[in-house]
C-alpha cells in the first residue's frame, strides 16, 4: 500500500517525515484508505495507524495537511436511526409504492408521532471526517435510537388543514394508554376531517399492539402501511425540530412548564409552515428511491 522506504531507524525521524510527505501525494494511500475505514478517527490516531502499518513514522501535522488537501475535514455526522437491510427494502418498497401520489394525496393524510424533550441543555456531539457533500451519505452518519433522552414526551399530529391537541404523556405509554390518548386527543378531530383521510404512525410496539389495532377497527380509521426508521419520511419530524428550536432558550422548572412552552409553540405553527411541509412529501418519496431506500437529507 506505501511506497518502499529504509528503515526508520536509518533515517532521522525528520527526514522519514519528509520522505513520506513527499513519496505520497495528497489524495494517496496513506491518508484515504486509513480514514475511509473509520471516518471518527482523528490525526493522532491516523499517524498511529499509519506507523503500525508500514513502520514509517509520520508526524500528526503531515497528517492534517493530507487531510486537508484530500478535502476530508472534521464535520458532525449526520444522525439518522439505523436502517438494515430488511428496513432498506421496505422503505425503497414504500417509496415506489407511492411514487405517484400528488400533494393533494398527502393532504388527505394525518401524520402523527411521538417526541421528547429536555429541559436543559443538548445532547452532545461527535465529529467525523468526511469529503464535502457527502453529509448525508451512510458512512458518515451517526445512528440514533429514537427517544434517546429527555423528560417530557409529547403526542402530536397534523395535516393539511392544521394541527392536532399536543398532549402530554406522563408515565409509560402502553397498547392500552395510547388507544385512550387516540380517543381523547385524536378521533375527535380526526372524525371532522374529509372522508377517506388516512391515518400515519410508525411501528412501534404500542401502535401495533392488540389494543390499538381493535380501536382503529372499531373506528373505521384506515392506517398508511408505514416502513420502519423512516423519520426521514415522517414531516411531522420538522415540526418537532422548530418546536426545539423554538425553545431552546427557554428555560423550565420541571415537565409541567416545559410543556407550556411547547403547547404554546405548537399552537403558534402558522398554515404556511404546515403546507410546505405536506407539500414536501413528493420529494422525500423521490429521495428514498434515489438514496435506494438508505436514509435521505430529510
Amino acid at each position: 500500500m506505501l511506497a518502499k522506504v529504509q528503515k526508520p531507524d536509518q533515517l532521522s525521524r525528520r527526514t522519514a517525515e519528509r520522505k513520506a510527505s513527499n513519496d505520497n501525494p495528497p489524495h494517496g494511500p496513506y491518508n484515504c484508505s486509513v480514514v475511509s475505514c473509520r471516518s471518527n478517527k482523528n490525526a493522532v490516531d491516523i499517524s498511529g495507524d499509519i506507523e503500525g502499518i508500514s513502520g514509517l513514522p509520520v508526524g500528526v501535522e503531515t497528517v492534517k495537511r493530507r487531510l486537508r488537501a484530500a478535502g476530508l475535514y472534521g464535520r458532525r455526522p449526520a444522525r439518522k436511526p439505523l436502517i438494515s437491510e430488511k428496513n432498506r427494502k421496505a422503505r425503497l418498497g414504500f417509496a415506489r409504492k407511492y411514487e405517484r401520489f400528488t400533494v393533494a394525496d398527502w393532504s388527505k393524510v394525518v401524520f402523527s408521532d411521538e417526541s421528547k424533550f429536555v429541559l436543559f441543555g443538548n445532547p452532545g456531539s461527535q465529529y467525523v471526517r468526511r469529503p464535502k457533500g457527502s453529509r448525508f451519505d451512510k458512512k458518515y452518519q451517526q445512528p440514533t435510537v429514537k427517544h434517546g433522552g429527555g423528560s417530557v414526551m409529547v403526542w402530536g399530529a397534523f395535516s393539511a388543514r392544521g394541527t392536532f391537541p399536543l398532549t402530554m404523556i406522563e408515565g409509560k405509554l402502553t397498547g392500552e394508554r395510547y388507544a385512550r390518548l387516540l380517543g381523547e386527543a385524536m378521533l375527535p378531530h380526526f372524525n371532522e376531517l374529509p372522508v377517506g383521510t388516512i391515518f400515519q404512525q410508525d411501528n412501534d410496539p404500542k401502535h401495533t399492539s392488540r389494543v390499538a389495532k381493535a380501536f382503529f377497527q372499531l373506528h373505521q380509521v384506515s392506517l398508511l402501511d408505514w416502513p420502519a426508521q423512516s423519520p426521514d419520511l415522517n414531516p411531522i419530524e420538522h415540526m418537532w425540530e422548530e418546536l426545539s428550536r423554538r425553545c431552546a432558550k427557554k428555560r423550565a422548572k420541571n415537565a409541567v412548564e416545559k410543556f407550556a412552552i411547547l403547547k404554546g409553540i405548537w399552537e403558534s405553527i402558522d398554515q404556511e409552515t404546515i403546507s410546505k411541509l405536506v407539500g414536501s412529501m413528493p420529494r422525500r418519496i423521490k429521495a428514498v428511491i434515489e438514496a435506494d431506500g438508505w436514509a435521505t437529507k430529510y
